[in-house]
């Protein structure tokens, strides 16, 4: 029988160990931040025997580890010392998976017998917690992992990783990033009791212990937490950069490019590899994927907000006729390959898919240095002006509320497409784009800004269209 949340296992019998000490979960010396309510819903699942394997997924860095070493460190009474951690970002062959877990219990091969009925014998000789950390690089081996959870009586197993493991049985829950303050938030107590600037004070101390919770400091620290999407370890990162930096240089520097600092900080030593740095994040989710997927991630990275996969499909074929080479996939399905990766996210409200910015800001890096840049940013910024000038002609219709609501929704892609072509120097572009745009900015409040990106465009372009001379 699986202990419930009222009650703990039946008493072990006399010749049951208590633990594995091999396997038993250590976690860093670090509070866990913010992640109580989270805590609780996975103690909850893990005790109840409707869901025997539950997939803690998210995107890298989020906290998947760190989570669950802290559930099984904190879950050895309730199991009677019968948990065992078992990590395997070191074993790279799924059919090195179950020898790991073996090795970690101290269950030995024996010679006609196989290693899955040896296991079973051991791990189902009493209610046991299984955690199996960073799965989805060997993600071959789930359906064995499947079997051997199904032929264990009282085994429940926790396994993170970045995908859904897409196995019988199988519940899925997704870590999302810590709460960052609200934008413009400026009430000091609020941002001292905000999670992601919890983490990152605690953090920032000890490099700098002589950082106070000013208010100034704290206004600087919730900007650099929204910077940072409240994914804690760029936050860990970042913090560290405190060392050399002061929190306003720090700012700065993650305004200039968001994931830039965080991507280069080395992390403690002890720490696993693929974790010291977002880049080494993301090289181990991208790793996961065939080639022609890793080029889509990094080719839609070039829109700045919630897309359809038809408006991905359509700037990727207009980046196809400036020369970059078809991907020669099936491109929706290869974005859902992105969301169950972690590396796209859908969005709650319309169900578009949507890129975290520091993921994002990675994936830039990554098309920057393919040589794709160019050519896909001119693809998305002709796909803006498409909109801008299909909104433009319902000016003034009874669909006209419609096309501004679509051009409001897609304001963040409008503002890269127009900074794009003002530092490439295409006035004739900048001038064309802001002249469609211009009844959206007057409808809808946005003078101040209508008129600088405008200016921007006049000093590079020679003829402003008559609309905006108005």
């Amino acid at each position: 029988m699986h202990p419930t949340a009222d009650r703990a296992p039946e008493t072990l019998p006399a010749d049951v160990p208590a633990r594995w000490p091999s396997a038993a979960p250590e976690c860093p010396p670090t509070s866990l931040v913010g992640r109580d309510d989270s805590l609780a819903e996975l103690r909850r699942l893990v005790r109840d025997r409707r869901t025997p394997f539950l997939t803690l997924a998210g995107v890298g860095g989020v906290g998947k580890s760190r989570l669950a070493a802290e559930l099984a460190a904190r879950d050895l009474g309730a199991w009677d010392g019968r948990v065992a951690f078992v990590p395997l970002d070191g074993v790279s062959d799924p059919s090195l998976v179950l020898p790991a877990i073996a090795g970690a219990i101290g269950v030995s091969e024996e010679p006609g017998r196989s290693l899955l009925d040896s296991l079973t014998d051991e791990l189902g000789r009493a209610p046991t917690l299984l955690v199996l950390d960073t799965v989805e690089h060997v993600r071959a081996a789930a359906p064995m992992l499947a079997d051997l959870q199904e032929r264990t009586a009282g085994l429940s197993v926790i396994a993170t990783s970045r995908l859904a493991l897409r196995i019988p049985r199988e519940r899925v829950v997704w870590l999302e990033p810590l709460p960052v303050p609200a934008a413009g938030e400026q009430d000091a107590e609020a941002i001292r009791d905000n999670p992601a600037a919890i983490l990152f004070m605690q953090r920032a101390v000890v490099v700098r212990p002589e950082l106070e919770a000013t208010p100034a400091n704290l206004a600087l620290v919730a900007s650099i937490c929204r910077r940072l999407d409240g994914i804690p370890l760029a936050i860990e990162l970042s913090a560290a950069a405190l060392r050399v930096l002061a929190p306003h240089q720090l700012l700065d520097q993650l305004a200039e490019r968001v994931a830039e600092t965080g991507s280069e900080l080395t992390a403690e030593d002890g720490v696993p590899a693929r974790q010291r740095s977002l880049r080494a994040a993301m090289d181990w989710s991208l790793g996961l994927l065939p080639e022609p997927v890793r080029r889509l991630h990094r080719r839609v990275a070039v829109i700045a907000g919630p897309f359809a996969p038809s408006t991905a499909i359509s700037i990727l074929e207009r980046g196809e006729r400036r020369g970059i080479a078809p991907l020669g996939i099936d491109v929706a399905d290869a974005l859902r390959q992105l969301v169950d990766a972690s590396l796209l996210r859908t969005a709650a409200t319309t169900g578009e898919f949507e890129m975290l910015s520091t993921v994002r800001a990675d994936a830039l890096d990554r098309l920057a240095q393919s040589g794709e840049a160019v050519a896909m940013r001119w693809a998305h910024a002709y796909e803006v002006l498409a909109l801008a000038e299909a909104a433009e002609k319902d000016f003034p219709t009874d669909r006209e509320i419609e096309a501004l609501d679509r051009l409001d929704t897609a304001h963040d892609d409008i503002r890269e497409a127009l900074e794009w072509a003002t530092r490439e120097g295409d006035g004739t572009f900048a001038l064309r784009l802001a002249g469609a745009l211009a009844e959206f900015w007057r409808t809808r409040g946005h003078h101040t800004e209508g008129r600088l990106r405008l200016a921007a465009a006049l000093a590079i372009g020679d003829v402003a269209p008559s609309q905006l001379r108005r």
